[in-house]
């Protein structure tokens, strides 16, 4: 990145990179970091315009970030502006001047704010949901899709956006008083990003009912903001840390998240957890949900993964390209073990690509995981899932199409080996230093797998591409 002199504005340092394509600049008062300069790069923005503390940029430094775009060869500039008054006014003037001078700009309004039971003349406010769409409208400008295709598919996927917040503290802008005052047993439930008091103010319970109680807010259809989800439906959800929790706090928050919206049957795609939009040092959260379908999917997808040749159709080469992945990105003895299996299963795919073969590949990475992980089947580990699947996929034959039924009963057996865990006592890893009357829930080891193996059900159940359109 660098930095546009005589403003607050960080652009992509390989600027000329956006020829042909359309820019993307973004903005707002500072204090929402790593929103919005750290999302700046190949993929994402293009540039993000700073404005003081909680506080809108001025017009001229948007109209400058424009210009600079324009001058880059730009293939039009669009704004991706929260809504709120200031930032509305400013980005709307910088617009209307630049137009004037014939640039191609256009500006879109994230509202995704979910709280408001009642319709209020300023609007839904921009919250996390920014970060969904700068992440697909970058995935698309690096596509080359136009400036009005890229705008006609934001702002469908802005009506199926939501976003709520919650906080155990507030924050306090520098050299002010705390915004507003909360007990120590007391939570605030749907503030803003600003520092803005919420909806209602309640005494402390529980992850699992206050998780529970937002996301009812939010899909409540008396609500006037309300989301709309039910059963079936495809959403990915971001568990947002707006400053001040811990990792721990965080991961609670997610657990709770995705256990309820599992019980209503919904099925979550892709889980975002970490800080992607803060208010300075808020002790709080935000749960973000957005509807889905496959190409929306691929837009929210790591971007160094889809380059050509990253993701390879050969076995071989996919499970080596994998196992790096792994090795590299993963950490922990859940990465080491991932490693191992993928890399050594892969040597068994080298020659043939056979359905059959990948049933020798697994067995091969299992007894690698054995070797050198030590454990075997009953140990309440990975494996525990994993070897019934093996023993399944050894139906797997050449030639006659039965690859699908034979995954899927594989599946079964390995969620009913994950299951079984529950009752095991730990002999390998980490969990055979503690006392065995502690384990209550299956090893999240095998439950993993079951699950990495359902995912990989899920999409080879799903046409071509080419029969989807």
């Amino acid at each position: 990145m660098q930095l546009l002199q005589g403003h607050r504005i960080v652009i992509r340092s390989d600027l000329k990179n956006i020829k042909g394509k359309v820019a993307l600049l973004c903005g707002g008062g500072s204090g929402h970091e790593p929103a919005q300069a750290g999302y700046v790069g190949v993929g994402m923005l293009s540039g993000a315009i700073a404005g003081d503390v909680f506080t809108s940029p001025p017009p001229a430094s948007i109209s400058a970030a424009i210009r600079t775009m324009d001058r880059a060869g730009a293939a039009g500039v669009l704004l991706i502006v929260t809504n709120y008054t200031g930032d509305r006014l400013n980005f709307g003037l910088a617009l209307e001047e630049t137009k004037a001078e014939g640039i191609t700009v256009e500006m879109i309004i994230v509202a995704d704010d979910c709280a408001f039971t009642t319709y209020k003349k300023a609007g839904r406010r921009g919250l996390c949901g920014t970060v969904l769409i700068s992440k697909m409208a970058g995935a698309m400008s690096e596509m080359k899709k136009p400036l009005d295709e890229i705008v006609e598919r934001l702002n469908i996927a802005l009506s199926k956006l939501g976003t709520m917040g919650i906080c155990l503290s507030p924050c306090s802008v520098p050299g002010s008083e705390p915004t507003f005052h909360l007990e120590a047993d007391e939570l605030e439930i749907g503030l803003g990003i600003h520092g803005e008091a919420g909806i209602e103010r309640i005494k402390m319970i529980s992850a699992d009912e206050l998780i529970q109680k937002i996301i009812d807010h939010m899909t409540n259809p008396s609500n006037e903001s309300q989301l709309s989800v039910k059963a079936g439906d495809h959403i990915v959800l971001i568990v947002n840390n707006l400053g001040g929790l811990s990792c721990l706090e965080l991961s609670i928050v997610a657990k709770s998240a995705v256990k309820y919206l599992e019980s209503k049957q919904v099925i979550i795609e892709r889980v975002y957890i970490g800080s992607f939009m803060t208010s300075l040092e808020m002790r709080g959260t935000s749960l973000t949900l957005m509807h889905v379908d496959n190409e929306q999917l691929k837009l929210l997808a790591i971007k160094n993964l889809l380059t050509s040749d990253a993701v390879p159709g050969n076995g071989h080469q996919l499970l080596l390209c994998l196992g790096k992945l792994t090795r590299d990105h993963m950490g922990g003895t859940s990465g080491a073990l991932y490693s191992i299996a993928l890399m050594t299963a892969a040597q068994r795919l080298k020659d043939n690509n056979n359905a059959s073969d990948w049933a020798v590949a697994l067995n091969s990475g299992i007894e690698a995981l054995k070797r050198y992980g030590g454990a075997e089947l009953g140990d309440r580990t990975m494996l525990d899932s994993l070897c019934p699947a093996e023993y399944e996929l050894r139906k797997l034959t050449d030639g006659n199409g039965n690859a699908l039924q034979v995954l899927a009963e594989a599946v079964q057996k390995a969620e009913a080996g994950a299951e079984a865990t529950k009752d095991m006592i730990a002999k390998a890893g980490r969990a055979s230093y503690i006392s065995s009357a502690q384990f209550t829930r299956p090893d999240p080891g095998a439950v993993a797998c079951a699950a990495i193996l359902k995912a990989i059900l899920t999409a080879l159940e799903q046409p071509p591409p080419e029969e989807q359109e």
